[in-house]
């Protein structure tokens, strides 16, 4: 999902995994949806009109407090982005982003056997983690240096998950020579 800012630049503010809701925000505050929202390959969506979804949850209460799970989970992501974006450097940032992003293309999965590779183009990374593109460009060539990750054309794979969550918690390690 993304936003356009003042500049008419687009921020992607979340990935929507399979299965999780969207527009949920809207929907309960009965406010227009803001965002934009791109599939970034192929995939099938849901839609329940209004009127059916609030017949559903005057039928079935669990469902109003599996909303506000739903909501205060995206209310905590919300939270750790807006600190990483204030506390931590461009650097720190990738890394943590490249970590998100690899469980977002394993669908979830923590497991480093069913990751999937990045595929993303350096602007869309730039527009996740709030930096220039050359910025991103220039970063992720000294993580492949370093071998934290191999790029292949636009996919990314990540190599050591390791390095990388020291250097998302501000132990920034090697840098390239």
């Amino acid at each position: 999902m993304a936003k356009m800012g003042t500049d008419g630049k687009d921020q992607i503010v979340r990935f929507v995994l399979p299965g999780k809701l969207l527009g949920i925000r809207a929907f309960l505050s009965e406010c227009a949806y803001t965002a934009t929202a791109t599939a970034i390959e192929e995939s099938v969506i849901c839609y329940l009109p209004g009127d059916l979804f609030k017949y559903l949850q005057s039928k079935y209460p669990t469902i109003t407090s599996c909303m506000i799970t739903t909501l205060s989970q995206l209310l905590c992501e919300a939270e750790d982005k807006m600190t990483s974006i204030a506390q931590k450097n461009v650097r720190e940032r990738l890394a943590e982003t490249l970590l998100e992003l690899n469980q977002v293309f394993s669908y979830g999965e923590s497991s480093s056997e069913n990751a999937k590779p990045i595929s993303l183009t350096r602007e869309d990374l730039s527009n996740i983690i709030g930096t220039a593109t050359e910025t991103v460009i220039r970063l992720l060539s000294d993580f492949k240096d370093i071998g934290l990750i191999d790029i292949q054309g636009r996919k990314i794979i990540l190599k050591d998950t390791a390095a990388l969550k020291n250097i998302a918690r501000g132990f920034n390690g090697p840098k390239p020579v």
